[in-house]
This record gives structure tokens, C-alpha cells and sequence, in this order.
């Protein structure tokens, strides 16, 4: 596995030759900036709302100066307003949202807060937390877990320092009240619970304190380790990772880690590592990974400041991985939501969105929307790619085509299309896995059309 200084070298050289390099186009959104704050503004988490028909609210927390606020887009981030200032103290970074109907959740380092009217108010629920600091949330049915991390609070008489555990919380009356659900847990008067998913009645608990994941099949009364699979080699020893994020594809659970991405299909009994395609850092390890989403079948991961950071797609359920922004959302990304026509992510430069059908999550589409006025061949996207790509073309009749792949001295080595296709837009998935890398060739043949491009395996 090339490291990612190799990565981006060998993508500069062909740029330099002339090879068509092709990434998703991420846009990024208007300005955010506290009026009361001073420095630059981190956006730190993002929830989205739908308050009616036709209707999409963005919220995002944000941080500037030790100033915190929430601001509001109506607009799909065309321009952003301060919706809500809350000062240095309270209430601290938002770590993360949860929707539940009409009720917001947002974690913080401070508590959970909750909105029933998209923000226009908001009130403190935190009665029987363990510790303020809220990192994750998970929804099931009428039960809400809160993932807390352990905090500390200065006083000024002895013992000067009072100490609050983390683990895990659950209410089950929308968040008025909280109660302690941690039996099983890995010091469970102190674990760092970082990031929470549920599988049908299956819950995992994710931690930050190298304790690994833990699994609970009632509702949280109870929890055992689920770390098979889930290590890593440090030194002369042998740790669990860091788990910093989850995301679900049907019944298959992935978790962002300190040492990559891992997935488990047998609801979260037993992991596997699922970075193939994800460059090594300068440890030679698979850098950190801090957020997941999925979108269909497209799953997403946001690097956790380690370059080249940006944003990876796999379209085939984390068997590979492609960089989709050419670092330009940013090293560090904090949050990722796909909901609608876009997935939206928060970096340290602000909130990007990418169009969902930029990602080609099909293997092969088909239709005639807007029949094409000339045959066309599209640069397959990504480029370079490792191992699958996708490649489009256009035909303003029905023809017979012939779409062929070749390697630099002209020998097919795939057939991807031979037969009769109706007009309009088609979409094909190529796969080489069994190809070395190198440059390769895909041809199209369609009636006395003919066209060719490169393309470039980067394994």
C-alpha cells in the first residue's frame, strides 16, 4: 500500500503528462462568523431539518474565540445567519445532533440541549447525565442513548478539581430524564463513550479510550466486549483502537477509528479491517478516520486531521475507497450528513456540500432523460481509481455499442458493453481488481462514432 506522499506525487505527475484526473466537485457554502467572537470560526457539527414540505433547514454549531453559536441556512448554505449565541461558557462546543419527529438534540461540552420549534428556542435536559461533555447519540424507537465522556470541573475550595464519569446514558421520555446504563462496560465509572449506532435492537458503544466497542442486546441494561478483529499493534504491544464514528448500510455497521475503518456484518459481534484504497500515513498506519455517512449504498468517511484529509467514497460497502475532494474540504472533518440531493461535511475551512449524483452508486444506469443531441464519451470518474470507476457516455439514438478497455500495448482486457442500448445517458462500473496498476485505455463504438480516453489504476 503506496503512503499518501507517493499518492499525491504520482497525481501531480500525471497531471503533469496530461492524464485527466477527475474528482467530485464540492462546493463549499457561504461565510460563518459569531459576531461576538474574535479569530476564525470552527464549524464543529451539522443536523438538517425539514420543517415542511419542500422546506431544508441547516443548522451548524460553531465555535470562534471560545464563543459558541448555532447558525441557520434556508438556502442550502448559500448564506448562513446566527440563530443562536450562547457566549464563552454556555454551552460549550457542540459535539453532536440527533433529530427524534419534531425534537433537535444537540450534545455539547456542556450538556444536551433540546428544540421543539427548529431552534427558536431551546432549554437544558440534563437531570441524571453522569457528565456533561455529550459526544454521540443514539435513536431507538422511543429510547434515546447519549455516548458521555468523563469531565472535570475547577472549584476553588479542595478538592479544586471534581471529576464526572462518562459512559452511557439512556432516556426514555424524551430526554427530561437520564439514567445510568454502563453495566459491562470497561471501567465503567470512567470510559470514554465517543460514538453510538443501533441495528435493530442491537446497540454499540464505540470509545475513545483504547476499551474498544461494546454491545448491548436489551436496551443497554447490559454490555460485553466486541472487539474481535479490533486491534492494533503499537510498539511491542497490542491495543484496541479508538473508535471516533459509526455508520450503517442495511445490517452492516462500520466504524471510523485512529487506525482507519473497520466493518462488521455480523452486527457488531466481530470487526474487520475496510481501508483498501485509503493511503498510509507517515507511520505506514491508516490514518484516523473522524466521521461516517451513508447515502443508499455510497458511504462516506471524514479524515480526522491527518493529510491528505478531505473526504472518501466507497460504493461497495468499504471493499475500496476513493478520495472524492483533492484535499480541498479541508484535513480535518468533523461532521458528515447526507440527506436530500447532497452530502454536506464540516471542516476547519467551513461547510462543503457535494452532489449525490456525482458519486455514481449504481453499477449501471440507464434512461432517456433529456435524450443526448450527440454521442458522447465522459472521462470516467475517479481518475485515478483503485478498483472500481465509473463511465458514462451519451447516445442520441438507439445504437449498438461496443465498450472496450485496453492496456498501453493494445490488448483488451475487459469488455464492459457489447450490444444494442437505447438512447440517452448510460452509466457503467468498471472493476480492476485483477489488473496491475498502469495507464489503460477505454474505447467506445457506437455506430461510425468512435472515442477514446485514459484512465489510470493506482492500487
Amino acid at each position: 500500500m503506496r503512503n499518501w506522499h507517493s499518492h499525491v506525487l504520482y497525481v501531480v505527475l500525471l497531471t503533469l503528462f496530461g492524464i485527466s484526473i477527475s474528482f467530485a466537485q464540492w462546493i463549499q457554502t457561504g461565510a460563518i462568523s459569531i459576531s461576538n467572537g474574535f479569530g476564525s470560526t470552527t464549524a464543529t457539527a451539522l443536523v438538517i431539518t425539514r420543517p415542511a414540505a419542500g422546506d431544508t433547514d441547516l443548522f451548524v454549531g460553531a465555535n470562534q474565540g471560545g464563543n459558541n453559536a448555532i447558525f441557520e441556512s434556508t438556502n442550502d448554505g448559500v448564506s448562513w445567519s446566527e440563530k443562536y449565541y450562547f457566549g464563552a461558557t454556555s454551552p460549550g462546543s457542540v459535539n453532536t445532533f440527533a433529530l427524534s419527529d419534531t425534537n433537535i438534540f444537540a450534545g455539547t461540552a456542556s450538556g444536551i440541549y433540546l428544540s421543539t420549534n427548529n431552534f427558536a428556542s431551546w432549554r437544558v435536559i440534563d437531570s441524571g447525565l453522569t457528565s456533561p461533555n455529550v459526544a454521540a447519540f443514539a435513536i431507538s424507537g422511543s429510547n434515546i442513548f447519549a455516548g458521555i465522556l468523563p469531565s472535570s470541573t475547577y472549584i476553588t475550595v479542595p478538592p479544586y478539581v471534581v471529576n464526572a464519569p462518562g459512559g452511557v446514558c439512556l432516556s426514555t421520555n424524551k430526554g427530561v430524564t437520564w439514567s445510568v446504563v454502563d453495566s459491562g462496560l470497561t471501567n465503567a465509572s470512567n470510559t470514554d463513550v465517543s460514538a453510538l449506532a443501533t441495528v435493530g435492537n442491537i446497540i454499540v458503544a464505540g470509545t475513545s479510550d483504547n476499551s474498544g466497542i461494546f454491545r448491548s442486546t436489551n436496551n443497554g441494561t447490559t454490555w460485553a466486549s466486541a472487539n474481535t478483529g479490533l486491534f492494533t499493534v503499537v510498539g511491542d504491544s497490542t491495543q484496541y483502537v479508538q473508535i471516533h464514528a459509526f455508520a450503517t448500510i442495511g445490517s452492516t455497521i462500520f466504524a471510523g477509528t485512529d487506525q482507519g475503518i473497520f466493518r462488521s456484518t455480523d452486527n457488531g459481534a466481530s470487526w474487520n479491517s475496510a481501508s483498501t484504497g485509503i493511503p498510509l500515513n507517515e507511520f505506514q498506519q491508516f490514518p484516523a478516520v473522524g466521521c461516517l455517512a451513508s447515502a443508499g449504498t455510497n458511504l462516506f468517511a471524514g479524515m480526522n486531521g491527518e493529510t491528505p484529509g478531505g473526504v472518501y467514497l466507497s460504493t461497495n460497502s468499504g471493499a475500496s475507497w476513493t478520495w472524492t475532494d483533492s484535499g480541498a474540504v479541508g484535513i480535518h472533518v468533523t461532521s458528515l450528513v447526507a440527506s436530500g440531493n447532497y452530502v454536506y461535511a464540516v471542516s476547519e475551512s467551513g461547510v462543503w456540500k457535494l452532489l449525490l449524483s456525482q458519486t455514481g452508486n449504481t453499477a449501471v444506469t440507464t434512461g432517456n432523460a433529456g435524450v443526448a443531441k450527440a454521442f458522447a464519451l465522459s472521462q470516467n470518474y475517479p481518475n485515478p481509481f483503485n478498483p472500481t470507476t465509473m463511465i458514462s457516455y451519451q447516445l442520441p439514438a438507439a445504437s449498438r455499442v461496443s465498450l472496450k478497455v485496453y492496456d498501453m500495448v493494445g490488448r483488451q482486457v475487459a469488455t464492459l458493453v457489447n450490444g444494442q442500448m437505447e438512447a440517452g445517458a448510460h452509466q457503467v462500473s468498471f472493476d480492476a481488481s485483477r489488473l496491475a496498476s498502469g495507464v489503460y485505455f477505454y474505447q467506445l463504438q457506437a455506430g461510425s462514432f468512435v472515442a477514446s480516453k485514459k484512465l489510470v489504476l493506482l492500487k
